[in-house]
Formats: structure tokens, C-alpha cells, sequence
């Protein structure tokens, strides 16, 4: 089983939870369910984006930002994970 077949596996699990009963034991299992989800969907490595604008300015320079956290993540490095977040990262060469 590969990480998305995991988190289908996992959303699956969480549909069957809500069928049940509402009891607080199930809004547990649920809650731990979909934090499996997300540590699972940090590993899996996304791109970065350019970006050359912040709070409405544009600059003539620009930096690469994390896509899940939109922090800006220094490119000389190449980070595999963001450094703000933990999310896996791509960089261009890696798609």
C-alpha cells in the first residue's frame, strides 16, 4: 500500500466512523484519523511556487515558497522539507 492509497484507506475509516452512533469514542477515532491523514499527505512531496509579491507589492526580485504553509523557503539549499511546516518538498528537477 502506497501513502494515497493509505489516506483513502484512512477517509474510508473516518465514513464508516460517522455511521455509527454519535458517542465521544468515535469523534476520537475520528480526530485520530484525520491527523494520520495529514502527517501521511506532509510526506508526500509538493512543488514549491515562485513568488515576487507581498501585501500587495511587487518586487524585482522573488523567492520559492512552501505550497502548504506559503512561507518562503531559501532555494540555495533546496530543502526537502519546509523549514516553517514539515511539508516534503519538490523542486523543479524532482517532478
Amino acid at each position: 500500500m502506497d501513502s494515497l492509497e493509505a489516506i483513502e484507506q484512512l477517509k474510508d475509516l473516518i465514513e464508516d466512523r460517522k455511521s455509527f452512533d454519535k458517542d465521544k469514542i468515535w469523534d476520537r477515532d475520528i480526530e485520530a484519523l484525520k491527523i494520520g491523514i495529514a502527517a501521511i499527505e506532509k510526506q508526500i512531496p509538493k512543488s514549491t511556487y515562485w513568488e515576487n509579491s507581498k501585501n500587495g507589492k511587487i518586487y524585482d526580485f522573488g523567492w520559492f515558497c512552501c505550497p502548504k504553509c506559503n512561507e518562503m523557503v531559501d532555494d540555495f539549499e533546496e530543502w526537502k522539507f519546509c523549514p516553517s511546516c514539515g511539508q516534503a518538498l519538490k523542486w523543479g528537477e524532482d517532478e
